[in-house]
């Protein structure tokens, strides 16, 4: 699945609100690894996704013309987060990069009906 859409440049990620119950959609650039997509951001308690994902990990992603169900959760290995970090700077040929300061990793489990 993930190697379908790898080369598309972002993705719609769709998290549930936190208080409110309903969808929060936001469009990210993102990495593929084994399998996983991995978004980043600055700030897993500032921004309203993150915020949304660590209450609620069921996800929703639209990218390349697919959509597909998915569990998030926050990357905390210190090796994988330099793999991820050289991969977004190759992806992006460096763009933003002081702005990532934390990855998700969101594991795929079917394509969303």
């Amino acid at each position: 699945m993930v190697n379908s859409v790898a080369n598309a440049s972002s993705l719609n990620l769709t998290t549930t609100g936190r208080r409110s119950g309903r969808p929060h959609t936001v469009t990210l650039w993102f990495v593929t690894h084994k399998d996983k997509i991995y978004v980043c951001g600055d700030d897993l308690r500032r921004r309203d996704w993150c915020r949304n994902l660590l209450a609620q990990p069921d996800v929703s992603v639209k990218v390349a013309g697919s959509a597909f169900r998915g569990q998030a959760r926050p990357v905390e290995d210190p090796d994988l987060l330099q793999l991820l970090t050289d991969l977004r700077r190759d992806k992006y040929a460096g763009a933003y990069m002081d702005m990532v300061k934390v990855f998700v990793e969101i594991s795929l489990q079917g394509r969303a009906t």
